[in-house]
């Protein structure tokens, strides 16, 4: 006698497929959901950081000595440049004075209104100073910035650059968000001085897209300059090898201990691949290697101990 039960036909193949599809599927939106949650706490704490970290800047200073010539790099000079990145960052705070620096003419803003601020959005402080006009971007401040930050995937900006050019998607955004005032800034700066565009962090990422839109496009009739500190990836191969063969002078200050500088990956995908500008052995790339045992210090002391100040505050960062 044969004991046992039937356990009836066997599951079509589509069937099994279309079960793990599915479980994939809600899987994928759980992950989903569950580090858009974690990211937004991490964005907000930030955030939180930043505001508070904002009442105890009003002993910000600027170290170094400002440039008395064009296409020149010096770490004392980049140590002055690099204060007015950090001061651009921190307009944001929403009080211009301590930030603008001592003896700058010609002192104007980009500003854009954002839902989720409480004031409108510094972008870029532009001034005078010692016969050199500079062009000068904000860093990541703003929470709904980090998330743009964040936003990986390239896009073709044909109009800007050459077809074969991809760029960061967030960076992007956020440029073409400050573009038409920027044309019209550009238009306004002194004809017979020479102009740096720079920046810090983001600013880096947006003076770097500004430095290849203004060489591209023929933007400026006078001489302009590129200086980036602590830049994350911005484009794809053909955008970096498009400044190979640029006849302006730039730079890229980078310490290989800067977690922003490693973002994005080389490789994000089978078709999102970055690569930095220039060569880490290269006149253009200034390269370091600093591990202060601090995400935030590796990002911005470091950039001050590089260009030789060992006595900045870290509050003035």
């Amino acid at each position: 006698v044969k004991m046992g039960f039937a356990l009836g036909p066997a599951p079509s193949i589509w069937w099994i497929i279309i079960i793990i599809v599915v479980f994939l599927i809600a899987m994928a939106v759980v992950v989903d959901y569950v580090t858009l949650w974690g990211v937004r706490d991490v964005f907000t704490d930030l955030q939180d950081s930043m505001m508070i970290t904002c009442g105890e800047f009003g002993k910000f200073q600027y170290y170094g000595t400002a440039p008395t010539a064009f296409g020149v790099f010096t770490p004392e000079t980049f140590a002055w440049q690099l204060s007015a990145c950090f001061g651009t960052t921190l307009l944001n705070c929403g009080d211009t004075q301590p930030y603008v620096p001592s003896g700058a003419t010609g002192v104007s803003f980009i500003t854009t209104p954002f839902p989720e601020t409480p004031n409108d959005a510094y972008w870029v402080m532009s001034f005078q100073m010692n016969g050199i006009s500079y062009v000068v971007f904000s860093g990541t401040f703003w929470r709904w910035q980090w998330y743009r930050d964040m936003d990986f995937q390239e896009q073709q900006p044909s109009a800007l650059y050459d077809n074969k050019v991809r760029v960061h998607k967030g960076f992007l955004n956020m440029y073409m968000l400050v573009r038409t005032q920027l044309l019209a800034l550009l238009k306004t700066l002194p004809a017979g001085l020479p102009v740096t565009i720079m920046g810090h962090s983001l600013g880096a990422a947006l003076a770097t897209l500004c430095f290849a839109d203004v060489h591209k496009n023929k933007l400026l009739a006078q001489e302009f300059q590129g200086l980036f500190a602590a830049s994350p990836r911005v484009g794809n191969p053909a955008f970096s090898n498009s400044f190979l063969n640029m006849k302006r002078p730039w730079w890229r200050v980078t310490n290989d201990s800067d977690m922003v500088t490693q973002i994005p990956f080389p490789v994000m995908s089978s078709s999102i691949v970055y690569q930095h500008v220039g060569q880490q052995i290269s006149p253009n790339v200034r390269w370091f290697n600093t591990n202060l045992g601090s995400l935030g210090k590796n990002h911005t002391v470091a950039y001050m101990m590089y260009a030789g100040i060992t006595d900045a505050k870290e509050k003035d960062l």
